[in-house]
């Protein structure tokens, strides 16, 4: 029987052949053709397929195996990036230089002209991860969206000498919940952040870089302030300040203490101040607790103390309220000609050093709920006059006022001037009392407070010192006078 010399395959001869053999040999012949794997006529494997044979329409399958023995690999040059879903994980040419694009799509370009394209790319991986999150060394350029708000967040950096001497990532807080929950960026090993084995990440919406040195430590690029929080301190030492500008408020969550400060803007602390020299605030001073200067104070607008005020130079502001009123404890001094407040504002009773020389003194009272109040009054120590001599132009006064704290609409109750009748008596510590009163208190609706208003001759204000205050009720028959 002949045999064909490319395929091997023993041909069939019809009629020669009885039946049964004839389809044995059918048989074989069709499952020779279906293996063969066209390697050429030498093999007896069938001709090889020439490449005008082919017509090649769809993506071909390697089947996880690898292309071997090629001269070369050519590409059609592309007019616009590949962006398609089956466009990942590929090599293509564009406007005659290589790109790649990676597994999430992102398009790189590789060279650019005769050179390796060095460009930083306009995209930055962004990475989003609410817990724990380890950066490996193979992510070369990444950003880290945090969200803490579901709680703290360490992210883990790769060994800097795995990565190229200045590999950067970007770590930020997308969320704003820093404060309330960190974000820890922790290096590798015995690796160190601008040698510390931890940053901490306290201020919302913050954001660090770090830079690698490609030996074991990685270069911080901090783009936060730092948050103190509650029962930490400041301390700034050796002459030292801490210095502001008028869009960056210094907040406060602990104590500040330090030599010297200076604030353009807003300062406002919630614990305990305390400032061995001068105090110099461009807008706001509001401090949650005591507060210790023993320089100059110089408040741009208003000064507002919770706690006990130690101040032992000068104060100047344009409003003054202190919360506290220990006499013992709190000193103001008022030396030399520093300009002085419209308004003062303190609860309890106050000693003051010098000369009070605000236009009104406006005292907070707490007075219990329901009671008709029949009296209130202030015990006041002018600046000495000659004696003999003239009564001033226009006496110390109080007024009993409440204010509505729905309607925001304030109330004059009743007042009464300095009833002195000469300067002897004028001169000595007295009071100014407004009595007959039958305001029942509604704590709920108004806040109460009486206002002391200084003496002056004409226009020019001299000093008048307020020393106590005191409001007397009925119903629970007793006096609640407002001095420690």
């Amino acid at each position: 029987m002949p045999i064909d010399p490319v395929t091997g395959i023993t041909i069939p001869e019809p009629g020669i052949q009885t039946g049964p053999q004839y389809a044995t040999d059918v048989s074989e012949a069709l499952e020779i053709l279906a293996h063969l794997r066209h390697t050429g006529e030498a093999n007896q494997d069938g001709y090889q397929i020439p490449a005008a044979g082919l017509d090649i329409d769809d993506d071909v399958s390697m089947q996880s195996n690898n292309l071997i023995d090629l001269r070369s690999t050519r590409y059609d040059d592309q007019a616009l990036i590949l962006n398609g879903v089956g466009d990942l994980d590929c090599v293509y040419f564009k406007d005659g230089d290589l790109w790649i694009n990676n597994g999430d799509g992102y398009a790189v370009q590789v060279t650019s002209g005769q050179l390796v394209n060095a460009t930083v790319p306009s995209v930055y991986v962004p990475v989003a991860t609410s817990g724990n999150l380890t950066i490996n060394s193979g992510d070369s350029t990444i950003f880290v969206e945090c969200d803490s708000s579901g709680g703290a967040i360490i992210v883990t950096l790769p060994l800097a000498a795995e990565v190229p001497e200045g590999r950067f990532y970007f770590i930020k807080d997308v969320a704003g919940s820093s404060e309330t929950n960190n974000i820890s960026v922790t290096p590798n090993g015995t690796d160190t952040i601008d040698g510390s084995a931890l940053y901490q990440i306290g201020d919302n919406f913050a954001a660090v870089a770090v830079v690698s040195d490609g030996i074991g430590n990685w270069m911080l690029l901090e783009y936060n302030r730092k948050v103190y929080g509650s029962g930490e301190t400041i301390q700034l030492t050796d002459g030292a300040a801490l210095t502001s500008d008028a869009a960056s408020p210094v907040t406060l969550q602990g104590s500040l203490e330090t030599d010297d400060i200076e604030c353009n803007g807003n300062i406002h602390v919630d614990g305990t101040a305390i400032l061995d020299t001068t105090l110099d605030v461009g807008q706001d001073l509001t401090v949650g607790q005591d507060m210790t200067v023993t320089g100059s104070t110089q408040v741009g607008v208003d000064l507002s103390v919770g706690g006990d005020a130690v101040i032992t130079g000068v104060v100047a502001a344009d409003s003054f309220q202190f919360s506290a009123g220990i006499s013992s404890v709190v000193r103001v001094s008022r030396d030399g000609g520093i300009s002085d407040a419209t308004n003062w504002s303190m609860n309890g009773s106050w000693l003051w050093e010098n000369n009070v020389l605000g236009t009104n003194m406006a005292i907070n009272m707490t007075i219990p709920n329901g009671v008709r109040v029949t009296s209130v009054s202030v015990s006041i120590q002018p600046d000495p006059h000659p004696d003999p001599g003239a009564l001033p132009t226009n006496m110390p006064s109080i007024a009993f006022k409440k204010y509505n704290n729905s309607t925001g609409a304030t109330t004059a109750i009743a007042s009464q001037t300095d009833t002195s009748a000469n300067i002897t008596a004028y001169n000595l510590r007295h009071s100014i009392t407004i009595s007959g009163l039958t305001e029942v208190v509604d704590a709920a609706t108004y806040v109460y407070w009486m206002v002391l208003t200084a003496e002056s001759a004409g226009t020019a204000i001299t000093g008048t010192q307020l020393l106590s205050w005191s409001v007397t009720y009925d119903r629970l028959s007793n006096s609640k006078v407002g001095e420690d």
